[in-house]
């Protein structure tokens, strides 16, 4: 059964939607890699030390989105076990 063009737009609203916030979330993830490396790289600097090799500065970037998803999903449980079952539009914000 072919969509009717108010379902069809929906789905393209919908697929744009998804599309931007998963480009947000990449650029997030990105955007934590490349301050991890800086840093990694700024306090081997200050140190005196040889620069971090692709695999160390690999390595903290992957360390520092492990630590930031935790983070997220601890923030996400405790949002969820805030909510004691009340209403949005009741809730004190």
């Amino acid at each position: 059964m072919p969509l009717s063009l108010r379902e069809k737009e929906e789905q393209a609203v919908l697929a744009a939607h998804y599309a931007k916030r998963d480009q947000r979330e990449r650029d997030r993830i990105d955007r934590l890699k490349r301050i991890t490396i800086a840093k990694l790289r700024g306090r081997l600097a200050i140190a005196g030390k040889k620069p971090p090799t692709r695999a160390e500065e690999k390595a903290a970037a992957e360390a520092a989105v492990r630590a930031d998803e935790q983070d997220r999903a601890a923030a996400r449980s405790r949002e969820a076990d805030d909510r004691n079952g009340v209403p949005a539009h009741r809730r004190i914000r």
